[in-house]
């Protein structure tokens, strides 16, 4: 190969033949190879038996691209065709589809899993993660190859198997919705650099535009470092002398940008409304810090590895910038040297300090965040600053043969200090990564050395071309293994965290029983099937996360940020598993009353269900249960026209007992007055339970003065922190619901324990000895969030929280015959444990099933029910109203007899509305918010994008 650093015209490269350029070829097929390799090493499905399956790829993005496959097969109705394309009642109970597909599943690679079964979908997101790093690869290559000097050069391929193996893609490789803009981002800057050299835009023009297509949330990034680029590259190549022509440039950049996005506005307005509208309603007052981290905390970021569990590290993370020791190396070697100008040394210094200030100070971070400040990943922008660092290196490298090797060893001096730095201030706690550093450290100093080196005898006059191969090598080994090995609780391809043939099997399992999920919900005129997502019960429950995505039914359970957080609020009432934005709400139990209202019309369980008919097991032995209930409401039904002024949300303004059983009796009783006249919820006499027994937790009363403000008088805050005390600005504030209001004074009825031992867990026991046979449920309210905890039943362990996440709950203990002694125990891994009340209660089924069979369900037919659109007959009396479990959500128009009327949200939740007595057509069409204008948006901008090129062309010729 060609020395890097030579000017002269030099033969042509084996990967640049015929003035065709090979080397993105070369960076594609050797990422692909390295990451098959890897999954090779790690054993990852579908090469091994380990799942790739992690954070949000198993939460979110993974179920996602199964109803994603699922609905490439459905065939949409001819008559609501655009109805069915925006909405989706596998969101949960229903929801707007189209901010789930701008955000999770509008990449075009995804279309690739029309090919696959949703069994697989372990092996496809293997897949696409492989498939777009060797993209990204390949696209960084290119740009590297027209910013390099030596336009054979074999650095180029070098540098972009650097970027797809970055430390940023080691930790983010399962949030393969972000690859696509990782992917791109190289790829853009490349035809940034033509339309700013050869003034041609329309690579340009089709790259953004996949770009704003594929996510909008990181186009937003993107677009942002693109423009920045374009403004420092043609201050650096002096195109702003003639200043009228730079302002011209960068206006036209502008235009293709804007033209690009008003194209899709068609998708990308209902996208931004949707999110806007469904906005995070909490808060959090604790930013008093106005930079978020300094250059001290980041040093060991600069360097291979990373400390820590993927749960301690990826919250609240610092930004992933390091790439490779090469590219640390040739950065600080590239300000040491006097080989670079001056000039090349202010203007990329000021850029680094940019990336700093980008990130640190709170402000900017949230600023290229689209304003959104991050709930976990924070720095997610972090990415983009990855080709700055690869130009600078590249500068440095390309001059290496001028560079003194005095100035070679200061820099690996500086580096060994930071390192020695990063590692006595605590941030590389790990000998072992340590080690590594610094043998690394030392081998490109070495290898740099050598290359460095003017002349080799004639004995060795292989080596200029010898060495670089062999630090090509290194640099691979080091960061296609040895990164992800020194970061093995945080990489993807290294962190393992379930079996994914398991996975698999689970999935197969709930497909097969789907089939007999929906045949006996339909014959029980049900609209829905659920999976109880326990979190343990003797086996892993892997499909805890939109099981009916999987299976094929619709369901409840839903996780998304654009969740509709009204409705969550709703379930938070009924004790479901609602997290604290909103976000997440899971189908944590099945009870009779809750199962009948949201028109749930079979289940499957971990645990025995009594009171219901049995249908079958899986076939795999994983454990499921699958059963149908016996009461179940249709998805619309006639009700008490006053049930609307029900007080649904008075347990968020409780401040004492928080009886979630009494709650649901009055709930019942205030939707059918006439039917349902006594309790059916019971709640376990005292007498039945005993009181709470305690380990290695000590209770502080705070109205004894005489224990707790000595205690906090002479505490430092360290002190403080360690017993528990919190600062309760840190907690997040809800503008939705009601606690905050009652917080306060809730807390002050609530019953604390401080942990005494701190290498002790807290465990709080309550018994109850069962007064009947039955199903039993627990119900553990607290002022706002629960504390850490696991919660075990008979020491099974049956559900958790962490810290700050979940609201109040009930649980289901499972079926005891009378006499049976049932413990549930709280173990609380935390500085403090905290509950406001606790109640069992059991279902008097009898009481039940004698008055759900008064409720006439003949008054309401539901015709069709199919996404966005249903079809209803009512028959209903004076005084009744129709409720619907359709989410109530801006979008939905309401025909009774072919006349628009208005809808009346029930509880701000679902849809309800007033009809006449007697025979009525009730229709309900859904079009997304957004749509009509977003349309019109993308045909001016189609337009616009056409006048400007055929404008822009003209110009070019007249000024030829």
């Amino acid at each position: 190969m060609q020395e890097i650093s030579s000017l002269k015209e030099t033969k042509p490269s084996i990967l640049k033949l015929n003035r065709f350029d090979y080397r993105p070829f070369a960076a594609f097929f050797a990422t692909l190879a390295f990451y098959l390799i890897l999954a090779i090493i790690c054993r990852k499905y579908p090469f091994g038996t380990f799942s790739t399956s992690i954070s949000d790829l198993a939460a979110q993005y993974a179920p996602f691209l199964s109803m994603y496959r699922n609905r490439m097969d459905l065939v949409p109705d001819a008559n609501n065709f655009l109805s069915s394309l925006m909405y989706s009642f596998d969101l949960g109970l229903g929801g707007n589809y189209m901010s789930t597909f701008g955000y999770y599943l509008a990449s075009p690679l995804n279309l690739l899993f029309r090919f696959f079964d949703s069994s697989f979908i372990e092996g496809f997101v293997l897949i696409l993660m492989i498939l777009k790093m060797s993209f990204a690869s390949a696209f960084m290559c290119m740009f590297m190859g027209i910013r390099a000097k030596d336009k054979n050069s074999w650095y180029p391929v070098l540098f972009g198997i650097l970027y797809a193996f970055s430390s940023y893609a080691t930790a983010f490789l399962f949030s393969i919705m972000w690859l696509d803009g990782y992917m791109l981002l190289p790829l853009i800057l490349y035809f940034t650099e033509v339309f700013i050299l050869k003034d041609k835009k329309a690579g340009l023009i089709l790259s953004l535009l996949v770009l704003f297509l594929s996510n909008y949330y990181i186009a937003y990034m993107v677009g942002i470092y693109s423009f920045l680029y374009l403004l420092v590259r043609m201050f650096y190549l002096g195109q702003f002398k003639e200043i009228k022509k730079g302002i011209k440039k960068i206006v036209r950049f502008i235009l293709i940008a804007v033209f690009d996005a008003m194209m899709l506005c068609v998708m990308l307005i209902p996208v931004g409304l949707n999110t806007l509208t469904n906005a995070d309603p909490t808060s959090s007052s604790n930013k008093s810090h106005f930079v978020t981290y300094n250059l001290k905390e980041i040093l060991d970021h600069l360097f291979l590895g990373m400390d820590g569990d993927f749960g301690d590290v990826m919250p609240s993370n610092l930004p992933w910038f390091f790439v490779s020791t090469l590219i640390t190396f040739l950065i600080v070697l590239f300000f040491v040297s006097k080989t670079t100008k001056t000039f090349d040394k202010i203007l990329y210094g000021l850029c680094i300090v940019g990336v700093y200030l980008s990130t640190a100070v709170i402000f900017f971070d949230v600023a290229w965040q689209v304003f959104d400040s991050p709930n976990w990943f924070w720095h997610r922008h972090s990415f983009v600053f990855i080709p700055l660092f690869m130009i600078i290196a590249s500068k440095v490298y390309e001059e290496l043969k001028n560079v003194t090797r005095k100035e070679l060893l200061i820099s690996a001096v500086i580096l060994i200090g930071l390192l020695f730095i990063s590692q006595a201030s605590g941030g590389m706690k790990d000998d072992k990564i340590f080690l590594f550093n610094l043998g690394m450290l030392v081998s490109v100093f070495v290898l740099l050395f050598l290359i460095n080196k003017p002349t080799w005898s004639k004995d060795f006059e292989d080596m200029p071309q010898i060495m670089p191969f062999l630090l090509g090598v290194i640099i691979c080994f080091e960061v296609v293994y040895l990164q992800p090995l020194a970061s093995n609780n945080i990489s993807t391809m290294t962190l393992f965290t379930g079996r994914a043939d398991q996975y698999k099997e689970s999935i197969i399992a709930m497909q097969d029983l789907a089939d007999v999920q929906v045949l006996t919900a339909q014959q029980n005129h049900a609209f829905r099937a659920e999976n109880e997502t326990i979190s343990d019960y003797g086996k892993t429950n892997y499909l805890q996360e939109h099981p009916n995505m999987f299976g094929g039914f619709h369901g409840t359970t839903f996780f998304n940020s654009s969740s509709n957080k009204s409705l969550h609020r709703f379930l938070k009432q009924l004790g479901y598993q609602v997290n604290y934005n909103y976000f997440a709400m899971s189908y944590s139990y099945t009870a009779p009353d809750s199962d009948a209202f949201l028109s749930i019309g079979a289940m499957t369980t971990m645990r025995e269900y009594s009171d219901s008919v049995y249908i079958a097991d899986d076939q795999f032995g994983i454990g499921y249960h699958f059963y149908a209930n016996k009461n179940v409401l249709p998805l619309a039904f006639a009700a008490d026209g006053k049930a609307a002024d029900f007080d649904f949300y008075q347990l968020e303004k409780m401040t004492t007992d928080k009886n979630y059983f009494a709650f649901r009796n009055l709930w019942f009783k205030s939707l059918f007055p006439e039917q349902f006249t006594e309790d059916y919820f019971i709640t376990v006499p005292d007498e039945y339970v005993a009181e709470p027994v305690v380990t290695n937790g000590m209770m502080i009363n705070d109205d004894l003065t005489t224990m707790t403000e000595i205690l906090r008088k002479d505490m430092t805050s360290e002190e403080l922190e360690a017993v528990g005390e919190e600062d309760s600005s840190a907690k997040n504030k809800d503008s939705l619901g009601l606690e905050d209001n009652a917080s306060e004074e809730a807390g002050k009825n609530a019953v604390k324990y401080y942990r005494t031992n701190k290498d002790l867990p807290i465990y709080v026991e309550f018994k109850m000895t069962a007064p009947v046979d039955g199903e039993f449920y627990f119900n553990l309210s607290v002022p706002h969030t629960y504390n850490e905890f696991l919660l075990y039943v008979n020491n099974i362990q049956i559900s958790h929280a962490s810290e700050g996440t979940f609201f109040s709950e009930i649980f289901r203990l499972g079926t005891f015959k009378a006499g049976d002694e049932v413990t549930v125990t709280v173990k609380a891994d935390a500085k403090s444990f905290t509950y406001l009340s606790y109640d069992f209660g059991y279902v008097d089924f009898a009481k039940f099933d004698s008055q759900f069979g008064g409720i006439d369900r003949s008054k309401v037919t539901v015709n069709e029910a199919v996404d966005g659109y249903v079809n209803l007959t009512s028959n209903i009396a004076d005084g009744d109203m129709v409720i619907t479990t359709v989410p109530y959500e801006k979008g939905w128009t309401l025909l009774i007899d072919g006349k628009e009327t208005e809808i009346i949200p029930y509880q701000n939740a679902f849809i309800a509305f007033d009809v006449p007595s007697g025979t009525h057509t009730c229709e309900l069409k859904f079009i997304a918010p957004g749509f009509k204008a977003g349309a019109a948006v993308s045909c001016v901008g189609l337009l616009g994008m056409i006048a400007f090129v055929i404008v822009d062309r003209k110009k070019k010729k007249e000024n030829a």
